[in-house]
């Protein structure tokens, strides 16, 4: 693991609070309080160190919640660069998602939180059934993965 300060150790547990409250009335498509996932991609991650665990609990945060902008993110004394982070990881709102995609991969870090982020998505035990939607974007997910990994 990376060396960590105590600082990034209170910010993980800042960030953990944070995302509790803000997906506390959130579900994903299979039902399960949605806070689980952000759980599960910081856990994906927890090799990394502190800094990208922080950023992967809060990898939706931006994007999922209005109420959350960059800004809001510095007055909670997130730092810039793990504010930076995060932003990279939101997709902007018209973004065509292969130049999202183009824009993590030439960050490790993010890299690696999307990977993190896809692998949790690409289970299917989470979903209660598979639908054709489902199935559709399972394979936007995978190929995703894919093109992350080099492998596509």
């Amino acid at each position: 693991m990376n060396s960590c300060t105590i600082n990034d150790g209170l910010m993980l547990a800042k960030a953990l609070r944070i995302a509790a409250a803000a997906f506390e009335q959130k579900f994903d498509k299979g039902g399960y309080p949605y806070m689980l996932h952000c759980l599960a991609v910081m856990d994906g991650v927890r090799h990394r160190g502190f800094h990208v665990m922080t950023a992967a609990v809060l990898h939706d945060l931006l994007e999922d919640c209005p109420e959350w902008t960059t800004a809001r993110m510095r007055q909670e004394g997130f730092s810039e660069e793990l504010v930076a982070l995060v932003e990279l990881l939101t997709r902007r709102s018209g973004e065509e998602y292969s130049v999202y995609l183009a824009r993590l991969a030439a960050c490790s870090e993010a890299k690696a939180i999307k990977l993190a982020d896809l692998r949790h998505n690409m289970q299917l035990t989470r979903l209660t059934e598979l639908t054709e939607k489902s199935v559709e974007r399972l394979k936007k997910y995978h190929e995703a993965y894919k093109l992350l990994t080099g492998k596509g």
